[in-house]
């Protein structure tokens, strides 16, 4: 017989036919040693097609296979660090404008009995809560009372000049300078107050970071991130600036409206 090469398409349909017609006819037909039969029958059950490649023995193949399997794995591995990627971004985008920073002060002591710390963070939580919300109801009280209570006094008062005399016009000095020193009075409780109400929303977010809590009350609240017609960042602050210095410009202009009335009546 002349030896002859067969690509591998050919194989692979000798070996078909040689299951369907029997070996012997078709090793006749084309002119093929059994032995070379039998090599191909065995290299394509272990190797399928990719053992007609040239050179391949079933030790490459499970190289190969090997190498398959760990690139499959990479792409995965790849494929999940990409989306954690993306989730992470996705998540800076929306916590970029939020606080998440706490105070550095631990709720317990490393030593302390830990049976008993979930209770005990749970009640002081509770206080935290309870102390943050009756402390933000005071300032929205002051915030309408301050403006409120100087408005009526105002408008009485303006609604009662005519010829003032040298006593209305020291009376008038007086009510002045005390609303400036009230409005004052009240200004720095509320800073103190304000105080206050950053220690606990501090504390507050401190027990949430204990407790693993991503975003919570406390933890995650939003900053100012939205501007005024001026320009200016809007935050609890600068209101309550706006409304005090309209306050103190409003007793202000009272007072200076009467130590003018008095230097007119001694000129």
């Amino acid at each position: 017989m002349k030896k002859r090469t067969f690509a591998k398409e050919e194989k692979l349909k000798i070996l078909e036919e040689a299951e369907k017609n029997g070996v012997q006819p078709i090793l006749e037909k084309h002119a093929i040693y059994p032995a070379t039969y039998y090599s191909w029958k065995k290299k394509f059950k272990k190797m399928r097609e990719t053992g007609f490649r040239h050179g391949m023995t079933p030790g490459h193949l499970k190289e190969i296979r090997q190498l398959e399997k760990e690139n499959k794995l990479l792409k995965k591995l790849l494929a999940e660090k990409e989306i954690e990627y993306h989730l992470k971004e996705d998540l800076s985008k929306l916590t970029e404008n939020r606080h998440y920073k706490s105070t550095m002060l631990p709720t317990f002591i490393e030593e302390s009995d830990r049976e008993n710390q979930i209770e005990i963070a749970k009640e002081i939580y509770s206080e935290v809560h309870a102390n943050y919300r009756h402390l933000a109801d005071i300032r929205f009280k002051l915030l309408g009372f301050v403006p409120a209570i100087s408005l009526i006094a105002w408008a009485e008062i303006i609604g009662n000049i005519s010829e003032i005399d040298f006593q209305l016009a020291i009376i008038g000095l007086l009510i002045g300078l005390l609303g400036l020193r009230v409005t004052h009075g009240i200004r720095v409780y509320d800073q103190r107050n304000d105080e206050l109400y950053d220690d606990l929303i501090s504390r507050g977010r401190k027990i949430e970071d204990e407790w693993n809590i991503h975003t919570g009350i406390f933890k995650g609240r939003k900053t100012g991130c939205t501007k005024d017609v001026f320009k200016k960042m809007v935050n609890h602050g600068r209101g309550l600036s706006l409304i005090y210095s309209s306050v103190y410009l409003g007793w202000g202009l009272m007072v200076i409206y009467y130590v003018g009335n008095l230097i007119n009546q001694f000129l």
